[in-house]
């Protein structure tokens, strides 16, 4: 009965070695991957926009609005640069408890880089 307990607790301290080593390596791992994770999703995010402070209304179109936006202060989008867009979230209602809703992010997904680039600039020199 002795060597056959002392078996057991060999066998599970061998495992629990084994484990410890596991759990070390993958503690390493970890910080690398949440790093590679961060720079793919800021590579993904160079194509997005978020424009602020637009009121919503049921019949118009994000993509018209953006189109509005971005004539107002000088910039030019084409329908055909913008691969989608839509609001951020869920409807709330104004802060002073009137019927109107508080307006809401519009992020939108431009087709290229370049696309981005000329809209950002141009609205930033105006």
């Amino acid at each position: 009965m002795g060597t056959e307990l002392h078996e057991k607790i060999s066998t599970i301290e061998c495992e629990n070695k084994s484990l410890r080593k596991t759990v070390a390596e993958l503690t390493t791992k970890v910080p690398s991957l949440e790093d590679n994770e961060d720079r793919q999703n800021q590579y993904i995010r160079r194509h997005w926009l978020r424009i602020t402070g637009f009121r919503e209304s049921p019949d118009e179109s994000t993509d018209n609005i953006v189109i509005s936006m971005c004539k107002s202060v000088g910039a030019t989008i084409s329908i055909d640069e913008i691969d989608r867009s839509h609001m951020v979230g869920k409807p709330k209602p104004a802060a002073d408890q009137s019927d109107s809703l508080r307006p809401r992010d519009i992020i939108i997904k431009i087709t290229n880089c370049r696309a981005r680039q000329n809209s950002v600039y141009e609205e930033n020199e105006s």
